[in-house]
């Protein structure tokens, strides 16, 4: 049985993501519903990866993060943001290197380490129902997997700050 939410409580949880990532959830929440749930994980996850590429182009600026994350992937992300994890120096130039090991160390301050297993299972959820893997999803992970982006998209310390994208 569906609870039905007040809609000044749902207007108020909107108003805290962007509107990419509300389109992005309400298609994970239409799947969801009808019984797609290998979308429904894909889509929820898509608006998690599209949180990460924001927080990530804010903090390390829109030069570097072009260069060398604009195109990331959600599994990329979650490792730049983990902070049980190192940058490569073999991937970037010295003076990006530099630059990018202290601003990858902030970022690894952003996300809270209790976020870090949930941005790993989502990832994982991902990767089975985006890629051709023997796995089903069925309701109860797809609806685990929306659960959890909504944790995560909703915590505070992830939040989107520019409020030119908050408006709907």
């Amino acid at each position: 049985v569906a609870v039905v939410q007040p809609i000044e409580q749902i207007l108020h949880v909107t108003t805290n993501l962007t509107c990419l990532e509300c389109h992005r959830l309400d298609e994970a929440i239409n799947c969801q519903q009808s019984n797609c749930y290998m979308a429904s994980t894909v889509m929820a996850a898509s608006a998690v990866e599209a949180r990460l590429h924001y927080l990530a182009e804010k903090n390390i600026g829109i030069g570097l993060y072009k260069k060398y994350f604009g195109e990331s992937t959600l599994g990329s992300l979650i490792h730049l943001f983990n902070p049980r994890t190192k940058l490569d120096p073999k991937r970037y130039s010295r003076d990006d290197y530099k630059n990018l090991g202290k601003l990858t160390e902030n970022l690894k301050k952003i996300v809270p380490v209790q976020h870090q297993p949930l941005l790993d299972l989502v990832n994982e959820y991902r990767i089975f129902t985006a890629h051709p893997k023997i796995a089903s999803i069925d309701y109860k992970i797809a609806e685990s997997i929306l659960n959890l982006s909504f944790s995560f998209l909703l915590d505070p310390t992830a939040k989107i700050t520019d409020k030119k994208l908050l408006k709907h």
